[in-house]
């Protein structure tokens, strides 16, 4: 890559050789024209009535020294009659003679002569009573020209020479500034605020080098704090994960160690109440109550283990082929009982395929069935429907129930989240249900959503589909 005080150089010299060919080529086409010109013009002020003649006498001198001094014939005429000529040297001018116009300006062609191997400038005056012809030699003006375009190309050699000088030194001055910026430049986007460039200067590279400076101040201080802002932000991500990692552990201990003894207390219940049934059956009722807590209690101690296990980092997916028109049918087959009261309306298309967990995609049917029954209202309507839509396969289950305000629907898929901020049991559930749908949801890379719909609530999933071997 060029440096831009390359270029100038080159740029300078380009300039300057294009001038020089431009200012040759004109002076080639226009020198000649121009001596010739100036000869005529030479003559015109020679041939006046006071140097030609003094008191009605030809002035021979003026005559001869003229002719000497530019190589030229002159030939004065009075009448069609000779009085003088200069032209002993080079011959005789009667064969100019005829033909000839004489007037007040004077008049000029260029004629060749046989004689000679070089053409004449004819010129001719009517002065007074005398009719002036003068002929002059163009070997003359040849030699003017070479001699004019040879110091030409002296000059010329000696401005292409001054202008390599010149460009140099321009180049360097005009470059140096913008290598200082380049420089500068390429530090500050390596995050090196070091170099500091002049501001001394009162032109357009004064303000630039402020900006640069400013902004390079500028970049300094907001990369400073963010360094700050990086370090304070790395800790709270640290404390969060370690919140996080505390969290889980907390649940999966609970989980643990609560499960084994609500298994006794269940166990031990039942037997208490098989004996005591015999001695007292009012106790049937409280035995039942207490059953009744610890299966609920075994349910959300399931309930968070599984979540538990599906947030884990090293928890898989273990995909295979499903028929989920078969495994959404026996699904509902099993709510049968608890089904037998509602309208239910089913819609599914048969044999959809797709790559999934079954028993993590069982359980995120389950949990949206049971959750359309434990929401339903007095309508006690549920409706489901699985289709195909190309790429795609859409699972719709609604239910009739109470509208849910817009800024609560999206907190439904949140852990423990209820409608009932009393935390009723009446409607049941352990508030992670949709918890670990929306879980199960996100490692299968599939959407969801919930909405208001009709009478009701709409949940919505849009199940991917992916080949197993991609997965």
């Amino acid at each position: 890559m060029k440096s831009i005080k390359s270029k100038i150089f080159i740029y300078f010299m380009v300039f300057t050789a294009i001038l020089m060919l431009i200012n040759l080529s004109i002076t080639d086409r226009t020198l000649e024209k121009y001596l010739i010109y100036s000869n005529v013009n030479t003559i015109d002020n020679f041939l006046t009535k006071e140097n030609i003649a003094s008191e009605n006498t030809l002035s021979e001198t003026n005559l001869d020294a003229f002719s000497e001094k530019y190589n030229a014939i002159i030939t004065v005429i009075d009448n069609g009659k000779v009085l003088y000529t200069s032209a002993s040297s080079m011959g005789n001018s009667q064969g100019f003679l005829h033909n000839m116009n004489f007037k007040d300006s004077i008049s000029y062609e260029i004629r060749k002569m046989s004689k000679f191997s070089f053409d004449f400038l004819i010129a001719t005056k009517k002065v007074d009573d005398y009719n002036m012809l003068v002929q002059f030699p163009l070997n003359f003006i040849v030699h003017q020209i070479e001699t004019i375009q040879n110091v030409l190309n002296l000059v010329a050699a000696f401005i292409f020479v001054l202008g390599l000088v010149f460009s140099f030194f321009i180049s360097t001055i005009v470059s140096k500034p913008i290598v200082e910026v380049e420089k500068t430049a390429k530090k500050i986007s390596q995050l090196d605020f070091s170099d500091k460039l002049p501001e001394t200067r009162k032109d357009e590279f004064g303000s630039l080098n402020k900006s640069i400076n400013s902004m390079g101040n500028e970049l300094n201080k907001t990369i400073s704090e963010l360094e700050k802002a990086k370090g304070q932000l790395i800790k709270d991500i640290d404390l969060l994960n370690n919140n996080e990692k505390l969290r889980k552990q907390l649940f999966s201990d609970f989980s643990h160690e609560l499960k084994t003894p609500v298994a006794l207390i269940q166990g031990y219940s039942e037997m208490i109440m098989k004996k005591a049934l015999l001695d007292d059956p009012s106790l049937e009722k409280y035995m039942n109550t207490i059953i009744f807590e610890c299966e609920r209690l075994d349910y959300l101690t399931k309930e968070i283990l599984s979540l538990s296990d599906l947030e884990s980092h090293n928890f898989k997916l273990k995909y295979s082929k499903v028929n989920i028109s078969e495994l959404l049918s026996n699904t509902v087959e099993s709510f049968e009982e608890t089904l037998k009261d509602y309208s239910l309306t089913l819609d599914i298309s048969p044999d959809i395929i797709i790559d999934c967990d079954k028993n993590r995609t069982s359980t995120v049917i389950n949990n949206l069935i049971s959750n359309s029954i434990d929401h339903n209202n007095n309508q006690k309507e549920i409706s489901i429907s699985l289709k195909n839509n190309e790429s795609d396969i859409i699972l719709e289950i609604y239910n009739t129930g109470e509208k849910i305000d817009e800024q609560s629907l999206e907190k439904l898929w949140l852990n423990f989240f209820k409608l009932d901020k009393s935390r009723n049991r009446k409607f049941g559930g352990s508030g992670l249900g949709l918890s670990i749908v929306s879980k199960i949801i996100e490692l299968h890379a599939w959407e969801k959503s919930i909405s208001n719909y009709k009478d009701g609530i709409l949940v919505s999933i849009k199940i991917i589909n992916k080949e197993a071997d991609d997965l």
